[in-house]
């Protein structure tokens, strides 16, 4: 494990420099790439920010809920939301990905590519979800490219100590307190933390400053 301070202090316990695929938590950061690229008030239109209530893969919940995509957590949300990279080919999206998770990260991350083709041969429900979201306009470019390139971007590796890092960076406003780089606007900052809970327990922000409603911190 890894603690990071907003001052750049880092505290590794163990085998905090080894690595593994970030899968869902890149949600996040992808999410936090598309509120500083589009505004957060444009993504929260585009994207949502409400629970599901049904379980985070879940097909039914684009089909019972009238926004679809509900929030970025959720894997029809993430995807979306993944659409929307700036770059009109898989590579130039992936290209955006991981340079924004490599500046909240503080150094250069790669795909692992073994996990990638893994991925790859067993998204089928992912692709199925892509293309459902595409009938109701609610995807922002061709849904398997769009696919593909979320599968690439679970498959990205970090480490313990990447991970601490990238949420300090959160913590502090946008700033990676290792670097001293913006890996996001410090305004944008408040929509990310917004999302409170995990999966389909993601909910509105809250009308109090700084706080957070949905199920939990």
């Amino acid at each position: 494990m890894c603690v990071a301070g907003v001052h750049g202090r880092l505290f590794p316990i163990g085998d905090a420099d080894q690595e593994f695929a970030i899968e869902s938590i890149s949600k996040l950061f992808v999410f936090a790439l598309i509120c500083h690229t589009l505004g957060r008030e444009q993504a929260r239109r585009k994207l949502g920010v409400n629970s599901t209530g049904l379980p985070f893969n879940s097909v039914m919940a684009i089909e019972l809920n009238a926004d679809r995509t509900m929030n970025p957590l959720v894997n029809a949300g993430a995807i979306a939301t993944t659409s929307l990279v700036p770059g009109t080919t898989a590579e130039e999206k992936f290209a955006s990905i991981v340079a924004a998770m490599s500046r909240f990260a503080g150094r250069r991350l790669v795909m692992d590519e073994e996990v990638y083709e893994s991925e790859a041969a067993t998204n089928d429900r992912n692709r199925g979800v892509a293309h459902l979201l595409d009938g109701y306009g609610c995807m922002y470019c061709d849904p398997d490219l769009a696919t593909d390139v979320y599968t690439r971007q679970c498959s990205v590796r970090v480490s313990a100590r990447d991970l601490a890092v990238m949420g300090a960076t959160l913590a502090n406003g946008g700033v990676n307190p290792v670097t001293g780089e913006q890996a996001i606007g410090t305004r944008h900052c408040k929509r990310v933390l917004a999302m409170a809970g995990l999966y389909e327990h993601s909910g509105e922000e809250s009308s109090s400053p700084g706080g957070t409603g949905g199920s939990g911190p």
